[in-house]
């Protein structure tokens, strides 16, 4: 299976970390205001995690945009280690999952050019 690329891997911001868990349970009310409740399904529920990577740079914008094409938004399960953690997880990009880019200014890089630094918001993930 497909990795998150290593090198974004490691710029994962973990103020921007979030953690969710699917709510399977169905719920009904009843005339005497009473709720009934039951399982959706029967497996384990899933867990998602926003993700955020900071001042990231352009070969890095370039290779995430690469990535996600790759995978094809969420039409391709990949494997993720988890920055808090360190466990590894396969999940797909979650509906609605986009990548928002915000370009703080530019830095002077290792090779002597000048490049773009962004912030990467409002990528979510949601395991397989």
């Amino acid at each position: 299976m497909t990795a998150f690329p290593p090198a974004l891997q490691a710029r994962l911001d973990a103020k921007k970390f979030e953690q969710t868990h699917q709510d399977p349970a169905m719920r009904a009310e009843t005339e005497g205001g009473y709720v009934i409740t039951r399982p959706r399904f029967t497996r384990r529920p899933r867990r998602s995690w926003t993700l955020g990577l900071t001042n990231i740079y352009d070969d890095d914008k370039a290779t995430l945009e690469a990535f996600w094409n790759e995978v094809r938004g969420g039409s391709t399960a990949f494997d993720l280690t988890l920055p808090i953690t360190g466990e590894v997880v396969p999940v797909r990009f979650a509906d609605g999952s986009t990548m928002k880019f915000e370009y703080t200014g530019s830095i002077l890089q290792d090779d002597g050019v000048h490049g773009g630094r962004w912030d990467v918001s409002g990528l979510t993930v949601q395991e397989v």
